[in-house]
């Protein structure tokens, strides 16, 4: 079967809602953007701004410090030992959800009132930058990348687009160390991204985490940031056979669901497969034969979901969307008349080979996303705890 297939609009099935199903790429072409209708209130802007600095100390000390003038159109300050510039984690915990199986009612999206929607967003150029290749000159890939590479850079300026963002994470606070992967608001204060981005030391102070909505080129496009104050995931270990539960939600410091909105989340239903409909967006280091080192997002979309493995509440959901390091935690999603709703979050990729007398046949070779009723009670449950 094609990896994708266009749908054509004379068939009786081009109705999704009353099927159940997203929207397809061809419906959505026919979607107009809608623009934003006010500003973010100034009160809820200035609470979420990505221009406040925050100082935090390891030892839970109240440290003093010191502030200079350096000359007469700036001051500086000077750090006390120990400390460092950003919020410090607080909480973290392994959620052990009970093993049931089958659908749970979706949670709905958000979008303020001031919010237009990006149906359709600005593309912007890949940077030519050297490719990454081996010592034998063919391409490194850390994912599935099934040529030609599909996806593509875009400007992520209105919803829901700019409730995803680069998400920064510090096993050491403070430190030049880091890895970085994707992230998605499901709530005012709740974001959704896989368990294996999560620090390797939950300890309180122990760890750091920020969360950059519509993170692009260096910067917020919609001047937002928060640190993280606590998360929870679905597994501690991440390998070929717990990649279903590859899934974390972490709570914000700031609420910016107020002021962004956010995606709903629902079960994949396995009578979707084979259907061209879902997206994923990420920050991914390499894509489109660009090295963009995680600075600007992609999109791909009519991608096909060819099969669903549930593993308890959670599955791996097997797609044929292109993925790199970066994209991890990115929302594997669809767009139904009421908004976006994620059906997973991406892992990572699987490879299985069969033995036969002739030689191996490969059995599968398809990225990876978590999810299930699982990933839907996960986010439930955060918004209970965290709102």
């Amino acid at each position: 079967m094609p990896r994708f297939r266009l749908l054509d609009p004379s068939r009786p099935e081009f109705s999704t809602p009353a099927r159940g199903l997203p929207f397809g790429p061809d419906e959505i072409l026919f979607l107009d953007n809608e623009l934003p209708k006010g500003e973010v209130p100034k009160a809820l802007a200035e609470s979420c701004s990505d221009r406040r600095v925050f100082v935090s100390d390891a030892n839970e000390e109240t440290a003093e410090i010191g502030l200079e003038r350096l000359d007469p159109s700036s001051v500086g300050f000077r750090l006390p030992p120990g400390s460092f510039l950003g919020r410090a984690g607080l909480a973290a915990e392994y959620c052990s959800e009970s093993v049931k199986s089958g659908t749970v009612d979706p949670l709905p999206p958000f979008r303020p009132q001031w919010s237009g929607y990006l149906y359709h967003p600005k593309r912007a150029p890949g940077r030519a930058v050297p490719t990454l290749r081996r010592a034998d000159g063919c391409r490194m890939q850390a994912h599935n990348v099934y040529y030609p590479d599909n996806r593509s850079f875009f400007v992520p300026s209105d919803y829901p687009l700019h409730c995803i963002g680069r998400l920064k994470v510090w096993d050491v606070p403070g430190s030049s160390s880091f890895r970085s992967g994707t992230a998605t608001l499901v709530g005012p204060r709740t974001i959704v991204t896989a368990a294996h981005c999560m620090p390797r030391d939950g300890s309180p102070r122990k760890w750091g985490a920020l969360f950059t909505p519509a993170y692009f080129n260096g910067i917020s496009m919609v001047s937002m940031a928060s640190w993280c104050e606590a998360y929870r995931m679905a597994t501690t270990v991440v390998s070929d056979s717990t990649q279903a539960f590859d899934v974390a939600v972490m709570k914000l410091y700031d609420p910016l669901g107020e002021a962004l909105g956010w995606f709903g989340s629902r079960t994949y239903d396995s009578d979707w497969e084979d259907e061209s409909r879902w997206s994923l967006i990420g920050y991914p280091g390499y894509a489109a034969d660009f090295n963009s080192g995680g600075e600007w997002p992609t999109v791909e979309n009519g991608i096909r979901v060819v099969d669903d493995d549930p593993d308890g509440s959670f599955a791996e959901i097997e797609h044929m969307g292109d993925a790199s390091d970066g994209n991890s935690g990115g929302p594997l999603f669809g767009t139904w008349p009421e908004g976006p709703y994620i059906i997973g979050v991406h892992s990572g990729s699987e490879y299985r080979t069969i033995w036969t007398p002739f030689g191996d046949i490969v059995a599968e070779n398809n990225n990876v996303a978590a999810g299930g009723s699982g990933m839907v009670d996960m986010i439930r449950n955060a918004l209970t705890n965290w709102p």
